[in-house]
């Protein structure tokens, strides 16, 4: 954890075959948004239509751009916005509340 917040960008690397990823870890991605900083790896199923907090890349040449605009202009994806909506989104989905949104649904649903 200590070393995460020395990062500027973290990256994640799926094998690319030109599909989205089906089997994402999507815990250790939330690891990585808890830290507000930049995140760029390819397209996961889990976090389609979030291209704003997480830099998605659909093959392998679009990733060599994505970075390169990263190491060119980091303060474009490194906005006081972006980092806040990073670390809020991993807040707002910690074990913790997802468990409570189970136990809810449960009870809500008479199952418990």
């Amino acid at each position: 954890v200590n070393l995460l917040n020395e990062m500027d960008l973290l990256i994640y690397n799926y094998k690319s075959d030109s599909k989205t990823y089906l089997n994402d870890n999507s815990h250790k991605i939330l690891e990585y948004l808890s830290t507000g900083k930049i995140i760029l790896g390819n397209k996961l199923l889990v976090y389609t239509d979030m291209d704003d907090i997480i830099i998605q890349a659909e093959n392998d040449n679009e990733w060599i751009d994505l970075i390169n605009n990263i190491l060119v202009s980091p303060l474009t994806y490194s906005t006081n916005k972006l980092i806040e909506k990073r670390i809020n989104y991993a807040l707002s989905n910690s074990y913790y509340l997802q468990v409570k949104r189970i136990e809810t649904y449960l009870i809500h649903h008479k199952l418990i």
